[in-house]
């Protein structure tokens, strides 16, 4: 069987100007701690210790381009990729965890000729993550700055575990993050009773050096979201070109949900600045005891038990210890993953491939690109696109059209 799911610049004196900060006023941040109050202890791959683990991913907000199926380039104001893209590369969501985001990050040129490009990603963590000048590392019995500690993520000239505060270089951010906009916008994934750190880099948007714009994420579906991290300015913050934000998420019920930019909604989401989020259950986790036993078991914990006798807003109880049903292997000989808690197997698949349908009206695109009022009034779709992909790309095959899913 098999599931699919659905769902719905500032001035260049600006952007020069954030090279020219120091280092401490640097304000591209990212952040990916390795314990909190949430999570106390570390968490391997693949292991429940306070229900979930820590995930990690960073966006940019600014704008790019888009090729429709006939040719036509439509301007977009978009999200882009920031880590993860060597899963993004291969058809996965670009979320990462503690271990994979914190990797000093290489330089992405390998030439500087114009005409030979950059090779594909090799890495998963943060774009630009380097080591802090205004931190210290202690070797030898001497503190030493972390501009002279090694810089690497393997063996003897690893770099120091103090020295990664979530310092970035703004050079790489800025040459992953500009004019590189995606529709849909990079997709995330976590699993129920996971802390999710989100980091949003506001990049600029290149053609439109006359607008200050700020961006936002906002998610829907979050049953108990908190206002400061929700992304509606009114309530919380927007993020200023040049700035970074990171948002904290503790992983709301399973299920699938999307997500956009909260300033000028209308056009910010006509313009392209939509994505998606997988929020995997927990019934994916489920072995002998493991969610309900043990100091380290999710029900022991009051801040990641699920308490549906008392809880008005959990729809998502605890899944059953494996019955036979739940987890046996799916036709690949891997155990069956699942939409939601449903206790029986019913919502069970073996691939995913996640859909977004959006539509665009090139008239509207293309008087945003030209300094001109977008005629809202007037707005009528003329391209209608499944993942950013307008006909007849819709239907072609082929090396670039393979979907990559994967189940994980």
């Amino acid at each position: 069987m098999s599931s699919s799911r659905v769902f719905c610049y500032g001035s260049m004196v600006l952007l020069l100007c954030a090279f020219a900060l120091p280092a401490g006023a640097q304000s591209f941040k990212v952040q990916c701690p390795k314990t909190t109050p949430s999570h106390l202890t570390p968490a391997a791959p693949n292991t429940n210790p306070n229900g979930g683990q820590i995930k990690c991913q960073q966006i940019s907000g600014g704008d790019g381009y888009a090729t429709m199926g006939d040719g036509t380039q439509t301007y977009l104001f978009s999200f882009g990729p920031l880590s993860g893209l060597k899963k993004i590369v291969n058809g996965q969501p670009g979320t990462d965890t503690v271990s994979e985001f914190n990797v000093v990050s290489p330089s992405l040129l390998t030439s500087a000729s114009d005409a030979t490009p950059p090779p594909l990603p090799t890495w998963d963590g943060a774009v630009g993550l380097s080591p802090d000048p205004d931190a210290t590392f202690t070797r030898f019995g001497a503190t030493t700055q972390c501009t002279n500690a090694p810089s690497g993520n393997t063996g003897p000239n690893a770099t120091p575990a103090s020295c990664i505060t979530g310092h970035v270089d703004p050079r790489q951010v800025m040459d992953v993050g500009v004019m590189n906009g995606n529709i849909p916008a990079p997709m995330m994934a976590i699993d129920e009773d996971d802390e999710f750190f989100l980091t949003l880099t506001n990049v600029g948007m290149i053609m439109r050096p006359d607008l200050f714009e700020q961006h936002t994420v906002h998610f829907h579906g979050y049953p108990n979201a908190s206002s400061f991290y929700d992304g509606v300015p009114d309530a919380s913050v927007a993020i200023n070109i040049g700035g970074s934000f990171t948002y904290d998420y503790l992983a709301p019920d399973a299920g699938t949900y999307f997500w956009h930019c909260h300033i000028t909604p209308p056009e910010h989401l006509q313009m392209g600045m939509v994505g998606q989020i997988f929020v995997r259950p927990r019934q994916n986790r489920v072995t002998s005891g493991t969610l309900r036993a043990g100091l380290l078991g999710q029900q022991s914990d009051l801040r990641t038990r699920s308490d549906c006798a008392h809880d008005i807003l959990c729809t998502s109880p605890v899944p059953p210890v494996d019955n036979g049903v739940t987890h046996r292997n799916n036709k690949a000989g891997v155990p069956t993953l699942y939409a939601y808690n449903d206790g029986d197997g019913s919502t069970a698949y073996d691939v995913e491939y996640p859909i977004q349908i959006h539509g665009f009206d090139p008239n509207f695109h293309f008087v945003g690109m030209t300094f001109n009022p977008e005629p809202f009034v007037d707005m009528k779709d003329k391209y209608f696109l499944l993942n950013g992909r307008s006909y007849p790309d819709t239907v072609k095959t082929g090396p670039m059209y393979t979907v990559s899913a994967d189940g994980a």
